[in-house]
């Protein structure tokens, strides 16, 4: 007997349309998750069955565009300083059933994606009754932020981000910031590896968490891959991977080259009037 497929939640749009109850039951149900989790309880990164993408000088920089680069050309700048990386790649379909993932509890199981955008909400402010009640030190005010990413296997699985307050003064502010920036920056049809996705479940649901830098080495990483990038070094079940995920953003989601369009026109405008020689009067 063929197993079903594994149940994702997916609320795309619609979680602005739940109704309040519903919405708070699960916001305050996923950041409980991430509240509780300890470092210890986080398992290995991969499935049976993952690509392994093994090359020590894949670098995350400032950009969070994802290079592959030989190390005598990386710059010192500590925002350029690479992370050097050996890890699993995961297909969308082998994610896990909902009831593998409780079977397992409190162990989480993390995964690394290289999949393609199909849609980025906008982030939300969140009030979280559970943090007001525990005082624990932590944001009772959060936003949340929603990917959701196909590949050639599968599509529509949801990652939710969540980013303490635009204001907030915690010492990892900045690299949240800098997640938050590369998210909003995403547009359909992107390419990119998402590292250390923590998987969760909500009334018999997958979907994926991100983990801050309260987990260091395990935080939720999100890099874009441009058209051309991370040809070099790869492995061949990897390159073939992101072959197959560009194929598929091809003839499944396509592009959103509007905002890259306009910005091309703005620079070409801009580029246009400094050339232009000053006005003179006759």
């Amino acid at each position: 007997m063929q197993e079903l497929p594994t149940q994702f939640l997916s609320f795309g749009d619609k979680i602005p349309d739940l109704d309040i109850a519903t919405k708070q039951d699960f916001l305050e149900h996923s950041i409980a998750l991430i509240d509780d989790l300890a470092s210890s309880q986080i398992a290995p990164t991969g499935l049976e069955g993952s690509t392994f993408l093994d090359y020590t000088n894949l670098s995350f920089v400032s950009d969070t565009s994802l290079h592959l680069t030989d190390t005598s050309e990386i710059s010192q700048s500590p925002k350029k300083q690479p992370v050097n990386v050996n890890l699993p790649v995961t297909d969308i379909r082998q994610i896990p059933s909902a009831s593998h993932i409780l079977s397992i509890s409190p162990q989480t199981i993390t995964l690394n994606l290289l999949c393609a955008v199909i849609s980025v909400s906008q982030p939300r402010t969140v009030n979280l009754r559970r943090r007001q009640r525990s005082n624990n030190g932590r944001p009772n005010t959060m936003e949340i932020l929603d990917l959701l990413v196909g590949d050639d296997t599968r599509a529509g699985f949801s990652i939710s981000f969540w980013l303490p307050p635009v204001d907030s003064q915690k010492s990892n502010a900045n690299d949240s910031e800098d997640l938050r920036l590369t998210l909003q920056t995403l547009r359909a049809g992107d390419v990119v590896l998402v590292t250390n996705v923590a998987l969760s479940v909500w009334r018999g649901a997958v979907y994926g968490q991100s983990l801050g830098k309260r987990w260091a080495r395990n935080s939720t990483r999100v890099a874009k891959i441009e058209d051309g990038e991370v040809e070099r070094g790869l492995s061949v079940g990897v390159k073939g991977k992101l072959a197959k995920v560009r194929s598929w953003r091809e003839d499944f989601v396509g592009r959103d080259t509007s905002v890259r369009r306009s910005t091309r026109v703005k620079a070409s405008k801009r580029k246009r009037e400094e050339e232009l020689p000053p006005d003179t009067q006759d």
